[in-house]
C-alpha cells in the first residue's frame, strides 16, 4: 500500500509511451525493441526489478499486521485459501485494466480510464474510493505508530503517552514529508521497506519455531480448528484479506516509468510482486498463529510487545520507521483524489498553496482520528470492504466491460468479467454489513 506517487493525470509523452498498447500481443515484443519510444523509455525508464520493488512496497504495508487476525477469525485453512483467492483476483483486476488500455490508448491514469469508459460517475467513483482507501490507510498507519513507539519507550524506561508520541511523530516526521510536492526523494524507501517486511516475517517464523507456545500466565496457547464453523468470522476476514493486495492506484505510475513498457512486461511485474506478497502473507499468518494461537490481537504488534527480546524490539522499531516513511506515499494519493473531487481538473496541476492546505487538512484530521481509534483491524475492515473492493475488483470489471466492442450481456465473451464484477460487489457489501454488525455488537 505504499509508494503511491502523486502524478499529473496527463503524464509526460503519453502518446509515445502508450503507443505500444495499440499493438497486438504478438507484435508488442518487437515493437518495444524497435520503436523510438521504447528506445527513449529504455534510456530513461526504471528497470523491471525497480518496478517490482515499487509495486511490492505498494502491496505490502501495515495490512500485514491484521492478517493473523483473519486466520484467527476463519481458521488456518480458510485464511490461506482467502490469501490465494484474493491474490489471484487482484492480479486479474490489474489484467483487466491493462487490457482496457488497448481500447483507450490515450488514457494515462486510473481516473482517466474510469472517466473515458464510465463517464464522470466513473471518475467520481474512483476518486472517492481512492480517497477513502488511502486516507483510511494513513489513519491506520498512525494507529500502528501508536502501537509501536509508546510500549518501546516504556520498556526502555522512558514512558511517554500515546497521544504525545503521535503528535510529535506527525509534526516532526510525517507532515514535513507529506508537505512535499512530490515523493521522488523517497524512492529509496521502497527497497528499505521491503527488507523490513521480509525481516518482520522471518522474525515471526523464528518465534513460531523457537518460542515457547505459552501464555504469560504459563498456560498453553489455544489453537482453533483449521476451518472454524463461524460464518461471521469468515465474512469478517474478507476485507482484511482484500485490503492486503490493493495496488491498482500505483499501477499506471509504475507502468509509465517502466523501461520498455508493454502489457506483457507489466503483467509479469504484477505477477511477480503479488506472488511474493502471497508467500510472505501466508508465512506471516501461519507463523503468528502458531506462536500466539487464539490470543492473536487485531494488530500483531501488540502480541510482539509481550515478548522480552532485544531482537523483537529492534524489529518493532524498524517496522515503525517503515510506517512513517510509507504514510507520505499514501497521503499523496489521498490528496490528489481530494483535489480532483473539490476544485481540481483533469490535466491541470494544483498550485502548491492549495496542496499545502489539503495536506494540513488530511494530516491533521488523520491524527485526530488516530488519537480516538485504537483498533487497526477496524479501519482496515471498513476501508477494505468499501474502497479496496471498489478499486481492485468492481471498477476494473466495469471499465473492461464498457470499453470492449462487445455487448455487456454477451456472456460468451464477458462471462468471466461479469462474474468478477458481481463477486466483487457481493463481497464488498456482505463484508461491510457484517463488519458494521460486529462493531455494533462490540466484537
Amino acid at each position: 500500500m505504499s509508494n503511491t506517487r502523486e502524478m499529473s493525470p496527463r503524464l509526460q509523452e503519453p502518446s509515445d509511451t502508450m503507443q505500444t498498447l495499440q499493438l497486438t500481443q504478438e507484435d508488442e515484443a518487437d515493437s518495444a525493441t524497435d520503436s523510438p519510444a521504447s528506445a527513449t523509455a529504455s534510456a530513461a525508464g526504471s528497470s523491471l526489478l525497480a518496478g517490482i520493488a515499487n509495486l511490492l512496497n505498494t502491496v505490502i504495508g501495515a495490512g500485514i499486521l491484521s492478517l493473523p487476525y483473519a486466520f484467527k477469525s476463519s481458521g488456518l485453512a480458510v485464511g490461506v485459501a482467502y490469501l490465494l483467492i484474493f491474490g489471484g483476483a487482484s492480479w486479474y483486476g490489474s489484467w483487466l485494466l491493462l487490457d482496457a488500455l488497448k481500447y483507450r490508448p490515450r488514457c494515462c491514469s486510473y481516473e482517466e480510464l474510469a472517466s473515458a469508459s464510465l463517464g464522470r460517475r466513473g471518475a467520481l467513483a474512483y476518486n472517492l474510493a481512492s480517497l477513502l482507501n488511502c486516507y483510511g490507510a494513513c489513519v491506520a498507519y498512525l494507529v500502528v505508530t501508536g502501537d509501536i513507539v509508546p510500549p518501546l519507550l516504556d520498556e526502555l524506561g522512558h514512558p511517554v503517552s500515546r497521544s504525545t508520541v503521535l503528535i510529535a511523530v506527525t509534526i516532526f516526521v510525517i507532515f514535513p514529508l507529506s508537505a512535499l510536492r512530490d515523493i521522488s526523494a523517497l524512492k529509496w524507501s521502497s527497497g528499505l521497506a521491503i527488507v523490513i517486511y521480509i525481516c518482520f516475517v522471518i522474525t515471526l517464523l523464528c518465534l513460531a519455531v523457537d518460542g515457547a507456545p505459552h501464555e504469560p500466565n504459563g498456560t498453553a496457547v489455544q489453537h482453533g480448528a483449521l476451518v472454524k464453523p463461524d460464518a461471521a468470522g469468515w465474512i469478517r476476514s474478507i476485507p482484511l484479506c482484500a485490503f492486503a493486495y490493493l495496488h491498482q492506484t500505483s499501477l499506471f505510475p509504475i507502468y509509465q516509468e517502466l523501461r520498455d513498457p508493454s502489457p506483457p512486461r507489466m503483467r509479469r511485474l504484477v505477477g511477480t510482486s503479488l506472488s511474493t506478497a502471497i508467500a510472505l502473507y501466508v508465512i506471516a499468518g501461519l507463523a503468528a498463529y502458531a506462536r500466539f494461537g487464539e490470543a492473536i490481537e487485531g494488530d500483531i504488534l501488540i502480541n510482539l510487545a509481550t515478548i522480552d527480546s532485544g531482537g523483537v524490539r529492534l524489529m518493532r522499531l524498524a517496522f515503525g520507521v517503515s510506517v512513517c516513511l510509507t504514510y507520505p506515499c499514501l497521503h499523496y494519493a489521498a490528496r490528489r483524489s481530494l483535489d480532483q473531487l473539490t476544485v481540481g481538473r483533469v490535466g491541470h496541476e494544483a498550485p502548491h498553496q492549495r496542496l499545502l492546505g489539503l495536506t494540513v487538512l488530511l494530516v491533521g484530521s488523520s491524527l485526530g482520528l488516530a488519537l480516538v481509534l485504537k483498533k487497526v483491524e477496524l479501519i482496515f475492515g471498513f476501508t477494505g470492504a468499501i474502497a479496496s473492493t471498489m478499486i481492485s475488483y468492481i471498477l476494473p470489471a466495469a471499465i473492461h466491460l464498457m470499453v470492449r466492442p462487445h455487448r455487456v450481456t454477451d456472456l460468451k465473451r464477458n462471462g468471466l468479467t461479469l462474474a468478477f464484477f458481481v463477486s466483487g460487489a457481493l463481497c464488498g457489501v456482505t463484508a461491510l454489513i457484517n463488519h458494521a454488525v460486529g462493531l455494533a455488537e462490540g466484537k
